[in-house]
């Protein structure tokens, strides 16, 4: 991924949870539907959610903000006019 130029490394899992959140903008999905849905996971606690939402945030703010949390439900992909993503 390019930004400003400048391009940036994600690791598999973290590609795959930004493909899935930006080819579903605008939708709130849970922890545990974000680990089955993106990494086939069953169960857990979702805060392998949280730890690679926060390394993509890392890598992408303050130039970009395309991860909203929803306080209580999970993340939602607000970036659809800011990120491409062509896999």
């Amino acid at each position: 991924m390019l930004l400003r130029g400048e391009v940036l490394e994600f690791t598999r899992l973290e590609f795959d949870l930004l493909l899935f959140l930006s080819r579903n903008p605008d939708r709130v999905f849970d922890r545990l539907t974000l680990m089955a849905q993106v990494w086939g996971l069953s169960g857990g606690n979702g805060r392998t959610v949280d730890v690679h939402v926060r390394k993509i945030r890392g890598k992408l703010e303050p130039v970009l903000t395309p991860i909203a949390t929803v306080r209580g439900v999970g993340y939602r992909f607000d970036g659809a006019g800011q990120v491409f993503i062509a896999d």
